[in-house]
């Protein structure tokens, strides 16, 4: 199973909606998927896929339930780990609380190829947690500047308190390639430069008005709007995924 990281340093880049759609996207390519809610204040995965799961991770964190129990069929052969409002017994866990949730998470290696994390927005230990538990740390940016800078300093602290897992980036709401190409280019070149780490590049999803209606009715694009540029990036980004994956398991 390979556990993705798709986190941001700022609100607003549409990674919760990235994070849906991609999932989605490697489940049409046969990859049984599962996106885990990781947002510990602001869950809203189920929002986004427009379900209503009937456990979350509330139920798990009380005990009533395990993981695995918490599970839910998404749209498009996605599978769902809801992640329930506000769940302030995880949020305020120490340590010893905190790892042994995480080891609840290898009982899902059998259920699935790839497990994404879609994280809260900023830097916290919460967040970094769900890094360290992460084969792979994706950036997500959009071409506002406020944006990508906060994407160079999530680069940065997860360089440091997450040292040796892979980061990539995604560049959300381009333009046109170019855009997205470049700014890619800019934080690559910085932290090469500044904090000796090479960064990798999944792709960029362009701006799409049939992608944003979806969104707006809460309906995944890659399903509603199969054809429009948003869906054929994303299912690109998806396909790079599965072809490295199976590239690093036969290099295995």
């Amino acid at each position: 199973m390979h556990r993705i990281a798709i986190t941001s340093g700022k609100g607003g880049v549409g990674k919760t909606n990235l994070a849906a759609n991609l999932g989605i996207a490697l489940s049409q390519l046969g990859s049984r998927t599962i996106l885990f809610d990781a947002d510990l204040q602001l869950a809203n995965v189920d929002v986004a896929l427009g379900i209503q799961p009937q456990f979350t991770l509330q139920h798990v964190v009380s005990g009533e339930r395990s993981l695995s129990d918490a599970v839910s069929a998404g749209p498009g052969g996605l599978k769902v780990v809801a992640g329930g409002s506000a769940i302030s017994t995880l949020m305020a866990a120490g340590p010893k609380r905190m790892g042994m949730f995480f080891d609840q998470l290898e009982t899902l290696s059998l259920e699935a190829d790839f497990l994404l994390f879609d994280t809260s927005a900023g830097l916290d230990n919460r967040v970094v947690a769900f890094w360290k538990a992460s084969d792979e740390i994706l950036v997500v940016t959009t071409p506002d500047p406020t944006s990508v800078t906060d994407a160079y300093a999530t680069i940065k602290v997860a360089a440091r308190r997450a040292p040796g897992i892979p980061i990539s980036v995604v560049v959300n709401m381009v333009n046109n390639d170019m855009e997205g190409g470049a700014i890619y280019r800019t934080l690559s070149e910085i932290a090469e430069r500044f904090l000796d780490t090479k960064i990798g590049f999944l792709g960029m999803v362009p701006m799409d008005p049939s992608a944003a209606g979806c969104i707006r009715k809460r309906t995944p694009f890659v399903l509603a709007a199969a054809g429009c540029p948003a869906s054929q990036h994303m299912k690109s980004i998806a396909a790079s995924l599965l072809n490295r994956s199976r590239r690093d398991f036969l290099a295995a």
